[in-house]
């Protein structure tokens, strides 16, 4: 059954695809409607032109050899490229080509994929978008988590810390009475179970945290914690809590300026007055027991200190610990 040229020429004119036929010499032969309106030429601005009037050179796959290769029988089949209009704008394309039946030339139709393109990149943004938001959630939700950890230990841990001291100040002051020092036990187990939740609660709540200002001593003492599964906070972000919590209770004022000692280390020596084994000093300053006694004997060293009743008796001097006399 063949069909009239009428017939050919209707069916090619009520095409939406744009259609475009190349003769032997990559010259355009025949446009269709479509075509002509798609890139602001009128039909013949077109024909009798080389076929890079509306693709540009750079679309190397239907260079001289790809035209070659479509004209001895290859076919291209939805290959995105983009068409030159005539005002020098790219139009973005689905493209596909044959040969003619006639072997005398190729026919050319593509689609264009403006609207596709435009939704491709609407996805994408929006799909960066939302990576972003996601980032940014999730860096809220740590800072918050981060923040809840460290006011717990610092708020809870500290007051427990200062809790527990005070009992066995009070142990140590009526240590006589057998049933008061029950008492006290008793106390001191259960603030123990509570700073060990604490503990737990703020470990859950955030990482373990190593801040570029802590010593080189601190950061064993991290690796260490970690290596035993433990959770290590930097203790900067501790706070001062025991130095500034002596100070501030006691009545007299003491001059820090001759005092050869690095905050840590009155932490230290002021826990070591107070009877605290090395090991408990550990677990209340988050450190571990090694560094613990490297800065005793930093402490001593600096002091000129061989004992530690002397220990003892400097700290009373500098007023970090309240005689209980």
């Amino acid at each position: 059954m063949f069909c009239s040229h009428s017939v050919k020429a209707n069916i090619i004119g009520s095409m939406n695809d744009t259609l475009v036929v190349l003769d032997r010499d990559t010259r355009i032969s025949s446009v269709n409607k479509a075509t002509c309106e798609l890139l602001g030429y009128e039909a013949d601005e077109l024909i009798g032109r080389d076929m890079h009037k509306i693709l540009p050179m750079e679309e190397t796959f239907f260079g001289e050899a790809g035209f070659r290769r479509v004209l001895a029988g290859e076919k291209i089949v939805n290959l995105e490229i983009d068409y030159l209009a005539k005002d020098d704008t790219s139009v973005p394309m689905l493209f596909s080509a044959a040969v003619l039946k006639d072997k005398e030339g190729v026919v050319g139709i593509a689609r264009d994929i403006t609207e596709r393109r435009k939704a491709e990149e609407a996805l994408r943004q929006s799909e960066k978008e939302l990576r972003f938001l996601s980032a940014q959630l999730l860096t809220a939700q740590e800072k918050e988590r981060r923040r809840l950890s460290v006011e717990l230990h610092d708020e809870l841990g500290q007051s427990l810390m200062v809790l527990k001291l005070k009992v066995r100040g009070i142990q140590r002051s009526w240590g006589a009475e057998a049933g008061l020092k029950n008492e006290c036990d008793a106390v001191i187990g259960y603030i123990n179970e509570v700073t060990e939740n604490v503990r737990r609660l703020s470990r859950d709540l955030s990482p373990s945290i190593l801040l570029k200002e802590d010593a080189d001593t601190e950061l064993f003492a991290a690796i260490e914690k970690i290596r035993d599964n433990g959770c290590y906070i930097s203790p900067l972000l501790s706070g001062e809590f025991a130095f500034d919590l002596v100070q501030a209770s006691n009545k007299g004022e003491m001059s820090s300026l001759s005092d050869p000692l690095t905050t840590r280390e009155r932490e230290v020596l002021k826990l070591i007055a107070e009877g605290i084994s090395n090991k408990e000093i550990a677990d209340l300053l988050f450190i571990s027991i090694r560094t613990v006694e490297n800065h005793r004997a930093n402490i001593m060293r600096k002091l000129n200190i061989k004992q530690t009743a002397n220990l003892v008796k400097y700290a009373l001097n500098k007023g970090y610990i309240m005689s209980t006399k």
